[in-house]
């Protein structure tokens, strides 16, 4: 753990640099959350050694988990013995957090609610502020402490099925009224008061209800992971603070980032479309990890994974996956983990290889519904795209990068293959051109994938369930899904229109390029 912590610091303080690292760790954040959403928003910051605060008094739910980490028999902090203070979020959550950093004493969990008492006792000294509850009043209470203090402060909302955040400092606009997000914990109501007036039986009720909790937790994930990357780059100065609202509603495809208009019904990921299908994941570094830890707690029934190299130091940063399995072969260590992340839902098998060119080193035990690319070097990404064409499967290809992340599809028949899409096989020969001026992410100083990894996983998952049942949850998106913190705007997503000849599996047909001009394909 000593070394991996000195991996951490190295690399946060060659990217951010000797200001920028002791202005984040010297810093104190403060995580209002009333559902396990929270955890999604305060990990990011205790992983990169932020001193952090949870503060809520809502309960344990049964089996819950924390990355891996079962929390339900934490020691509150205060050393009390009794199971009722033991089962609440903010100090199990507290304790749970110490496993992945060395220092244990870095998270501190407060039972307390805001907009009742005690705002100043609660929030005393926190620089940052989250408020990620559906609670205008706790919201109004962090705002009004921020506003007096000067405490940089984000408002997030989680319900199932749809998710915002908005930021407030004194580099953005004056904070209106939509930052207290009112109405969205009385839709969260509704939404459950409609599940308990339509469900059948108890299993039907039960599955509704796991496939809502499972909907906000990929929000959750997502959202935490922004909020993360928008907060350090607001503290340290490094670029334009966010200034509008950030949006995320599920299954509505290429609208994924519109605000949820008036008369939308929710839409929740169900979990019975999704546990007879099995994905293979190439690549489970921090990309890999995240995606395949979103659908394991999507519900898959089965995630396997195939990658020939092990963990080091720089993984830890990157994913909170492998805390406790340095040096152990990276996909048998997403075998042995995804079975507990998943509950016991998610069968899981490793397969210590590499991908090489052509077919025949590579024989699949079984027909995957999905393939998931996570590698982090073109050339490899390109592998993984030529196997997903040969063998006709969707497959989802993903990045993290420092500057954001980007999301693409390839479903067979309804989009473009990789190449047509963002000329993957340009990029890949490029790379090989220049292999000696290409680092993988392994080497170079990101220290955002730490978080948004976290978000890109959680996109991913959205899109594998596109995929699998469009008629529920939109058709996959047919170009490019991507964050862009340099831009206003952040969120996008890209589409691009028609089908190629690799995309309607034949030979011939029209090819549409990057700027839309249909040719003949070769």
């Amino acid at each position: 753990m000593a070394e991996i912590d000195m991996a951490r610091f190295d690399r946060l303080f060659r990217a951010l640099g000797e200001q920028g690292l002791s202005r984040l760790q010297s810093s104190v954040v403060s995580v209002i959350f009333d559902s396990d959403a929270g955890k999604y928003f305060g990990l990011p910051f205790a992983m990169a050694g932020v001193p952090v605060r949870l503060i809520s008094s809502s309960a344990l739910s049964p089996n819950e988990l924390v990355i891996d980490v079962k929390p339900d028999n934490a020691d509150n902090g205060t050393n009390a013995s009794d199971n009722a203070s033991r089962n609440l979020r903010a100090h199990a959550y507290a304790s749970a957090f110490g496993r992945f950093n060395l220092r244990n004493d870095l998270a501190v969990g407060i039972v307390g609610e805001l907009g009742y008492r005690n705002m100043e006792t609660l929030l005393g000294g926190s620089n940052i502020i989250i408020d990620c509850t559906s609670n205008p009043r706790s919201k109004q209470s962090a705002l009004d402490f921020a506003l007096k203090h000067g405490s940089i402060y984000l408002s997030a909302a989680v319900i199932p099925g749809y998710g915002k955040l908005e930021l407030s400092c004194e580099l953005s606009s004056q904070p209106t009224e939509s930052i207290l997000m009112d109405g969205l914990g009385e839709l969260e109501k509704k939404f459950f008061e409609e599940i308990n007036g339509t469900a059948k039986d108890p299993d039907e009720h039960a599955a509704l209800v796991r496939s809502a909790n499972a909907t906000k937790e990929l929000i959750a994930m997502f959202l935490g992971g922004i909020a993360a990357d928008e907060i350090v780059r607001a503290l340290i100065g490094k670029e334009e603070v966010l200034d509008q609202q950030l949006h995320f509603k599920f299954g509505y495809g290429s609208e994924m980032f519109d605000p949820l208009r008036f008369g939308e019904r929710l839409k929740t990921l169900d979990i019975l479309d999704m546990q007879d299908k099995a994905a293979l994941f190439f690549g489970v570094g921090g990309v890999g990890t995240n995606a395949g830890y979103a659908l394991a707690r999507a519900g898959i029934g089965r995630a396997d994974a195939l990658d020939n190299d092990r963990v080091d130091l720089t993984n830890v940063l990157r994913t909170l996956f492998y805390h406790d399995r340095v040096n152990v072969e990276k996909a048998i260590a997403f075998a042995q983990k995804i079975p507990v992340i998943s509950g016991g839902r998610t069968a899981s098998t490793g397969f210590y290889q590499k991908l090489s060119e052509g077919t025949d080193g590579l024989i699949l035990p079984r027909r995957y519904d999905v393939y998931v690319d996570g590698f982090d070097t073109f050339g490899a990404r390109r592998l993984a795209a030529t196997r997903a064409e040969q063998d006709e499967t969707p497959i989802i290809t993903a990045s993290g990068r420092y500057d954001g992340f980007d999301v693409e599809a390839y479903a067979p028949g309804r989009t473009l293959c990789v190449d047509c899409n963002f000329r993957l096989g340009e990029l890949a020969a490029k790379e090989l051109a220049e292999a000696s001026k290409r680092q993988s992410c392994g080497a170079e100083y990101t220290p955002q994938n730490s978080w948004i990894n976290q978000s890109v996983g959680a996109i991913v998952a959205a899109t594998v369930a596109s995929t699998f049942r469009p008629d529920k949850y939109g058709e996959p998106v047919n170009g490019m899904i991507f964050y862009d913190p340099m831009l206003p705007a952040r969120l996008f997503v890209n589409t691009k229109h028609g089908k190629c000849a690799k995309s309607e599996g034949k030979v011939g047909g029209l090819l549409h390029n990057m700027d839309g001009v249909t040719q003949d394909a070769k």
